[in-house]
Formats: structure tokens, C-alpha cells, sequence
């Protein structure tokens, strides 16, 4: 029995420190100064997230929640490498307008590919977590909790 409630529990450190890890190569990548105040509050922040994907990714069955976390870790990938791709091209990074009409990457899609090639470091590495958790993230158990705080904190 404890087995089973403890058993999802390794998908918060991972959600963390997977934040964690690409706020560092996106600010090692764009920043001109590594060591800011801004990275250990970037950090801090993380944990926001990770608890909402946490909490979200234990609500369902089995089979939807691993589902779930490979959605939401790609997803999150996608946004970081985007987010450092538009920054090699254009020198900043890219507002909720900017998402809105992301219809426009087709005209300059020679000049991503560039900036993708230029940063291939950098991208290799924020592909680690959700590849890490493609092939690796079916060996371990999932279990549905049943408790309806859950439901409360990630509506929270």
C-alpha cells in the first residue's frame, strides 16, 4: 500500500529541477551575465509550476497521467527552445503577441534553422527531461491517490 502512494513521487523533483534546468541553459545561452540575482529567483519560481504539473499529473488514471507528463514535458520543451531559437534571431524574447501569430515562422524558416544550428548545444540539453522521460518514465508505477485535495491544488 505505501508503495503505491509513494510511488508518483519522483515526478515532482523531476518537474523541478527539470524547470530548473532550463531556465539555466536558457539564461546560460542568453544572458550576458550567468551568476544574476535573477537565477536563484528563477529557481524559486520554478517550483510553481512543477507542483501544478505535479498535482495535474496524479489526477487521473494511470495511462492519462503518463500521457499527461509526456505532454506537458514536450510542451515545455517546445516553449524553451522556442524561446531560445526567437532569441538568437531577433535578440529578445518572444510576448504572448508574438505566440498569437507564430503563423509568420513559415516566411524566415531558412533563418530558425540557422539560429537552430547555431544553438545546437544548448537545445540537445533542454531535450534531456522530456526524453529522459520518454524512455525512461514507463518504468516506474503510477498510482491514482485518492484524495480530493488534489483536485483543490491544482485548480489552485
Amino acid at each position: 500500500m505505501k508503495k503505491a502512494k509513494l510511488s508518483g513521487l519522483w515526478l515532482l523533483p523531476f518537474f523541478y529541477l527539470s524547470f530548473c534546468l532550463n531556465e539555466t541553459v536558457l539564461r546560460a545561452a542568453t544572458a550576458r551575465s550567468f551568476w544574476q540575482s535573477g537565477l536563484p529567483v528563477a529557481c524559486l519560481f520554478a517550483l510553481v509550476p512543477a507542483f501544478g504539473m505535479f498535482f495535474l499529473c496524479r489526477l487521473f488514471s494511470p495511462k492519462v497521467n503518463r500521457a499527461l507528463e509526456l505532454i506537458l514535458s514536450w510542451f515545455f520543451f517546445l516553449f524553451y527552445a522556442s524561446q531560445l531559437v526567437y532569441f538568437r534571431i531577433f535578440g529578445c524574447f518572444y510576448s504572448a503577441y508574438s505566440m498569437g501569430n507564430g503563423g509568420q515562422v513559415l516566411e524566415f524558416w531558412n533563418v530558425a534553422l540557422h539560429a537552430m544550428a547555431e544553438s545546437w548545444l544548448p537545445l540537445l540539453i533542454l531535450l534531456l527531461p522530456p526524453l529522459c522521460l520518454t524512455v525512461f518514465g514507463r518504468f516506474f508505477r503510477f498510482s491514482r491517490p485518492k484524495r480530493w485535495y488534489l483536485l483543490l491544488a491544482a485548480l489552485a
